[in-house]
């Protein structure tokens, strides 16, 4: 049974409207949980058992409201129409229709019940922490979807769902801020040229250089928590060896594993807001009409970071081009679609 807190009055059992209300109200409950202000341990509990909660209830609140719209008998069912035969054989006339609320709803609740589990499951204060982030976000984006579908014709959208668009448009602006500079640190490391603790030492320096440029950037805080506890992580590493005397043969292995750390970071680009980003924009910079011109050039450069030949690609494009760069440009965005 939904808890009491969450649900006004009985009727949201039985109407659609409220439990559409009581979603958007969990999307704007869990919107001030921020789990980059729960440092201590115990503010970490508290946030993630309230998240807990939230999730709990919308699970809930999804099941009923996918009862609820759900067809009840076959003729409720909108089947595709009949299919056009040609000689070459059958084809559908129409495009596939949008999903319908009730396995959005289901959908999402597959969706949110993985992210309880993984919040569940965390020990400790940095894993509750990087669940809680991930498990907001999901919720977030299971929330929208489940609105925008409820959305009947003619009708605006729901304030929250409105809130959580304009959320998503600034963290996929951050997401591409990240990715840069990520991709700077990449560019930034250094291998040892030999083995030798001189070698060793300046490749380590630079590596510390560019964790430092990470670390102090004012962008700092849009980084995802998992990945600003790797980065801690490679930060302290090279702190213990400096103290430790800086011998080579773990100063190599440390390099190593900075090195690793750089290309784990590419993952960023496996987020679905990158990727959707990423597919839509490199569609529109292949199509003919959208080339040429400075504009072309500045929506290029929203990917960089995405693929290390397509860097080096735009850093030339920036500076001018002509047919031969901008034909390479095509044929590297056109083995990234």
């Amino acid at each position: 049974m939904v808890r009491a807190e969450s649900m006004d009055s009985a009727e949201a059992t039985h109407s659609k409207h409220a439990l559409l209300e009581v979603l958007a109200r969990l999307a704007l409950r869990s919107g001030v949980l921020d789990p980059n202000q729960a440092s201590e341990a115990s503010a970490a509990l508290e946030l993630t058992s309230e998240l807990s909660r939230i999730l709990e209830t919308g699970i809930e609140v999804l099941g009923q409201l996918e009862r609820l719209v759900s067809p009840t008998s076959e003729d409720e069912y909108q089947f595709p129409d009949k299919e056009e035969s040609t000689w070459i054989g059958t084809i559908r006339s129409k495009a596939a229709t949008a999903p319908r609320l009730a396995d959005t709803c289901f959908a999402a609740m597959v969706e949110l019940n993985r992210a309880l589990r993984q919040l569940v499951q965390a020990n400790g204060g940095a894993q509750r922490l990087v669940a809680a982030e991930a498990a907001r976000r999901k919720l977030h984006r299971a929330l929208y979807a489940v609105l925008a579908s409820s959305v009947e014709p003619g009708t605006s959208e729901p304030g929250a769902a409105t809130l959580l668009r304009q959320r998503f448009a600034v963290e996929l602006e951050s997401a591409l801020v990240v990715r840069r500079m990520y991709a700077q640190f990449r560019r930034s490391l250094r291998r040892a040229e030999d083995s030798s603790r001189e070698s060793v030492l300046t490749a380590l320096r630079y590596a510390a250089g560019a964790l430092a440029t990470l670390t102090t950037s004012p962008h700092h805080g849009t980084i995802r928590l998992a990945d600003r506890l790797l980065l801690s992580q490679q930060r302290d590493r090279l702190l213990d060896w400096s103290r430790a005397g800086r011998p080579a043969a773990s100063g190599l292995q440390l390099l190593e594993d900075i090195w690793t750390c750089a290309d784990l970071l590419r993952d960023i680009n496996r987020r679905q807001e990158l990727c959707a980003h990423d597919q839509g924009l490199v569609r529109e910079l292949l199509h003919p009409a959208a080339q040429g011109g400075v504009l072309w050039v500045i929506r290029l450069e929203r990917l960089l970071g995405l693929d290390d030949e397509l860097d080096r690609l735009i850093a030339r494009a920036s500076k001018g081009y002509g047919a031969e760069v901008m034909m390479d440009v095509l044929l590297r965005l056109s083995c990234l679609v």
